[in-house]
């Protein structure tokens, strides 16, 4: 009898041993399944970052492609524009003091190349320089046609036609000119 509770005291040791070591496996299962589900989040947190940062990449040349294709039409849009140089930029209306000419004046209002003069139009330079009929793009004004000349008007500089001149309202400046082709 003896014999029996020692074996099963032993049998009851031996289950008990069997049994902390599975706990203790257990722990580390669970431990390594808890690293490998981190390692898994970790592993899709880096995936969706890859696939953000390439969307990012890929946006970033498509825009590059676009803003190039821009530039080349650009620099073909160029091909159309030659520089002149800078220009002084002074204005006149229909006045006796800015034309010499009076509305009895069979030439009033018309230009040297005999257009009728028009503001955001009509432009007078010196025809040595620019040939009348030119299209020009003057900076900060935009694009306007060479129709007139004047008596002052020599060189680069150019007198732009308005409606209503003052010398309040348009300053005398210089800026970029372009001839267009």
């Amino acid at each position: 009898m003896q014999i029996v509770i020692g074996l099963n005291l032993l049998l009851a040791i031996a289950i008990s041993i069997i049994l902390n070591v599975i706990n203790q496996k257990n722990k580390i299962i669970d431990k390594q399944n808890t690293k490998c589900i981190l390692y898994k989040q970790q592993i899709e947190s880096y995936q969706d970052n890859i696939n953000n940062k390439n969307k990012t990449i890929i946006n970033q040349s498509n825009q590059i492609l676009s803003l190039n294709q821009e530039l080349n039409s650009f620099k073909n849009a160029n091909k159309h524009f030659k520089y002149l140089g800078k220009f002084l930029i002074t204005y006149y209306d229909l006045s006796f003091e800015s034309c010499g000419k009076t509305p009895n004046d069979l030439a009033y209002g018309h230009t040297y190349s005999g257009a009728i003069v028009a503001p955001n139009v009509t432009v007078a330079v010196d025809k040595s320089v620019i040939s009348l009929g030119s299209y020009l793009y003057i900076e900060g004004i935009g694009c306007r046609i060479a129709q007139d000349i004047g008596g002052k008007v020599k060189q680069n500089h150019i007198d732009i036609y308005v409606n209503d001149f003052s010398y309040d309202k348009y300053k005398t400046h210089y800026t970029d000119v372009w001839l267009i082709q």
